[in-house]
């Protein structure tokens, strides 16, 4: 909690980010998704995501219908732009955890209409069907987004819920099986 130190931090993600945007603006993303929806650095790090689904699409994406149908024929696993879709082995599911936090950044900021399509795009995987978390994000996706965002707006962080699968950390894109319940 010292601020020197994130700035720090933060010093080194930008430089990271500007190295290497595909991957390292979700690592931004990591470091601020739980500050206050309404803060500088929540809406840095949710502007990070964006920037990463640029870098990966070659373009501005729509931020108010983010449908990435269009960009599919971009997919691949090799290069650096691997970091963007779910081809590689190291991370078999990064394109539906991706659309999972873009989703779930999106609810907390209170842009259901774009959150709806940015949980559907997660579908647009290859492997979908396989990915252990679907379900979490078909849940989430189903539930009342409404509801979900007015939970991060009345300022009390207590009752804020998980922005990704709880307990899992970055699991959710690289496992290739459900990890078994903690007991």
């Amino acid at each position: 909690m010292d601020p020197g130190t994130i700035a720090k931090g933060d010093q080194i993600l930008d430089m990271a980010a500007y190295q290497f945007p595909e991957f390292n603006n979700f690592n931004r993303w990591a470091a601020h998704n739980t500050d206050p929806k309404d803060s500088d650095s929540y809406k840095k790090a949710l502007d990070s995501l964006w920037q990463a689904l640029d870098a990966c699409a070659g373009t501005m994406v729509d931020r108010s219908n983010p449908d990435l149908k269009p960009y599919l024929y971009l997919q691949t696993a090799t290069g650096r732009k691997k970091a963007c879709w779910s081809e590689g082995t190291l991370a078999p599911h990064s394109f539906e955890g991706f659309m999972l936090n873009l989703g779930s950044g999106l609810v907390k900021a209170g842009q259901i209409g774009a959150a709806r399509v940015m949980f559907a795009n997660a579908q647009y995987a290859d492997h979908y069907a396989d990915w252990p978390y679907r379900g979490y994000l078909e849940q989430m996706a189903n539930s009342d987004l409404s509801a979900r965002a007015a939970l991060y707006a009345d300022n009390n962080p207590l009752n804020d819920p998980p922005l990704a699968v709880p307990n899992r950390g970055c699991s959710y894109c690289h496992a290739t099986a459900p990890e078994p319940p903690k007991p």
